[in-house]
């Protein structure tokens, strides 16, 4: 700033034409360069653009740069697919890799479709695209196949994290990934149920109603596809579908008939079944039958032989202090 700018005029003091000169160009030059910059900011991207920079270029990255492009030095087939200068030029097979406004003629689209016998990709099934992304690589190729530069595809996928849900699904506030992708990773609401937060829903009006809240969505959702209530299980079904619910064992036969005779007797079986499922769930048996869905987790098994002695031994001992008292479960989860 020009040194005569830098001394203000004192309250009631004429203003110099020399300084009124300066003051004018030094806002004029200011305003010019503002302009400047701004000319020199991307325009508002296209929708073209937010669906290459969302979903075709991520499709592009999970499918085909670790063979075609994101290693420089082990591009299979001479054929760089990071960039739409590489698609264009072909690479050791075909010259004709993408065709902008031209499926029929871009060997990039029969590729995926596997339709040609000696031009299927990516080369395992398994990697197959499905028929929306075949789709969506299809509209991208007739559209005239636009590649915005990276300064763009940014600025969208920015504008994109600040958004808690859209279409693809919502976000899910993490500690951060080893990159964007999975640090910004959408979820299906329907997928996270468990991670949401608790909520009171309405409950639906069935016959069930003033029974119990939870049979009264049991009845709605089996209503809603057309099927009937089942009939009240007798004593004896009940008593053993408890036992291999909880520990994975049937009753002993002492078991049944003390539990069939407390049913017979009791003018309340609800306070019975209460009292089966009490007693079960402290058993040590309830431990071991649950614990097993973490030992599943671990990818723990039997079949070692002698040198898996040990984990042998202690299977039984994990159920019993994951399930048997609730403030050791976190230990020997961690422990897992």
């Amino acid at each position: 700033m020009s040194n005569i700018l830098k001394q203000q005029p004192r309250c009631g003091q004429k203003l110099s034409g020399t300084y009124l000169a300066t003051f004018l160009l030094t806002i004029l030059c200011g305003a010019s360069i503002a302009q400047g910059s701004q000319a020199n900011l991307p325009s508002s991207p296209s929708e073209l653009d937010r669906q290459f920079a969302l979903k075709v270029f991520p499709l592009l990255k999970e499918k085909c740069f670790a063979c075609h492009g994101d290693d420089a030095e082990k591009i299979k087939s001479e054929l760089n697919l990071t960039t739409r200068e590489g698609m264009l030029k072909g690479g050791e097979y075909s010259t004709e890799v993408l065709v902008p406004g031209d499926t029929d003629k871009s060997d990039l689209y029969h590729s995926v479709t596997w339709k040609k016998p000696d031009l299927e990709m990516p080369p395992k099934e398994n990697d197959r695209l499905t028929e929306d992304q075949i789709t969506l690589l299809s509209d991208w190729i007739n559209t005239g196949a636009e590649w915005p530069d990276e300064t763009i595809q940014k600025a969208i996928r920015e504008e994109q994290w600040t958004a808690p849900a859209n279409e693809d699904g919502i976000l899910v506030k993490t500690s951060g990934g080893q990159a964007d992708t999975w640090t910004y990773r959408r979820y299906q609401p329907e997928d996270i149920w468990a991670y949401q937060p608790v909520i009171k829903p309405e409950l639906p009006i069935t016959d069930q109603t003033d029974k119990h809240p939870v049979d009264a969505f049991i009845d709605s959702k089996r209503n809603s596809k057309g099927f009937g209530k089942a009939p009240e299980a007798a004593d004896r079904i009940l008593i053993r579908r408890i036992y291999f619910d909880l520990i994975g064992l049937p009753p002993t036969p002492t078991e049944f008939k003390h539990w069939s005779s407390r049913f017979n007797d009791s003018s309340d079986k609800a306070i019975e079944t209460g009292a089966l499922v009490d007693e079960l769930m402290a058993s040590t048996h309830y431990g071991e039958r649950w614990a097993q869905h973490w030992l599943d987790v671990t990818r723990y098994a039997d079949t070692g032989g002698c040198l898996m002695t040990t984990n042998v031994r202690m299977r039984g001992g994990i159920g019993i202090m994951s399930f048997d008292h609730s403030t050791k479960t976190s230990l020997t989860i961690s422990s897992l």
